[in-house]
C-alpha cells in the first residue's frame, strides 16, 4: 500500500512534450525590417491621394437657391443687362449683379450683400417662364440654372 502512494502524483495536469514556441529576437528583427520597408510606400501613397474640394460647387448651388428664393418672392422681374437682374418685392428694388469677381445684392441701390465670390462672368437671359442664369467660376467651371418666375 505504501508503494501505491509513492507512485501517485500529487498534481492533476498533463505536460505536453515538445517545443515551446514564443516570440524570439529573430522574429522581432524580421517584423521590424518588414515594417521599415513598407512604411515609406504607405506614406507615399497617402501623399498622392488628393482631397477633392466641392466648396466652389456648393457655393454656386447656394447662390442659385438664394436667387430662386428672391425670384419666387418677387412680384416683378426684369433683366437690365446680361450681368444684372432686377426684382421688385413689396415696393423694394432688389438688384443682383456682378461687381469684379463678386456677385452681390443691393436693395434700393444701397448695401452690398455678397452672394457669391470667385466669379469670372455671370449672364442672365430671359425665358418665357422665368430666367436662365449662367455662371463661369474663376476655376473655369460653368454652372447653369433655369429659375421659374411665378407672377402674381
Amino acid at each position: 500500500m505504501k508503494r501505491e502512494r509513492a507512485n501517485r502524483k500529487r498534481f492533476a495536469f498533463m505536460a505536453y512534450p515538445g517545443k515551446e514556441k514564443g516570440f524570439t529576437f529573430i522574429s522581432l528583427l524580421c517584423t521590424l525590417s518588414i515594417l521599415a520597408l513598407t512604411l515609406p510606400f504607405i506614406s507615399l501613397s497617402f501623399r498622392t491621394v488628393k482631397a477633392i474640394s466641392y466648396e466652389e460647387e456648393f457655393s454656386v448651388h447656394h447662390f442659385f437657391q438664394f436667387l430662386r428664393n428672391e425670384v419666387i418672392e418677387s412680384s416683378q422681374l426684369a433683366i437690365e443687362n446680361p450681368q444684372s437682374i432686377l426684382l421688385i418685392q413689396d415696393d423694394k428694388r432688389i438688384t443682383i449683379k456682378q461687381h469684379g469677381e463678386v456677385i452681390h445684392r443691393q436693395v434700393d441701390g444701397r448695401g452690398h450683400e455678397v452672394y457669391l465670390m470667385g466669379v469670372r462672368s455671370v449672364r442672365f437671359r430671359p425665358l418665357s417662364y422665368g430666367v436662365h442664369a449662367e455662371i463661369i467660376h474663376t476655376n473655369g467651371e460653368k454652372y447653369e440654372k433655369a429659375i421659374v418666375f411665378y407672377p402674381e
